[in-house]
């Protein structure tokens, strides 16, 4: 800075300096936020499709089951 500034404009561009940083600082955590929220509900879809997936699974598998049993008892007679 030349030294013909005089110190109000420095305390100026100081602070329009700090209200950069601010607005940087808050344009930064809004897009965190946003990024977080989008991977929890990527998670929380991800979660509820393979929890849905092993349900259908142990279904198939409870009716196999079934199925072989029922062969066994009607062999049995």
């Amino acid at each position: 800075m030349s030294s013909s500034q005089r110190p109000s404009e420095n305390s100026v561009l100081f602070s329009l300096r700090e209200l950069r940083r601010i607005e940087d600082d808050r344009v930064k955590k809004e897009q965190e936020t946003a990024r977080a929220k989008a991977d929890a509900e990527r998670q929380a879809r991800e979660d509820a499709e393979r929890r849905a997936r092993e349900a259908e699974e142990q279904r198939v598998r409870e009716e196999q089951e079934r199925i072989r049993l029922a062969r066994e008892a009607e062999d049995q007679r």
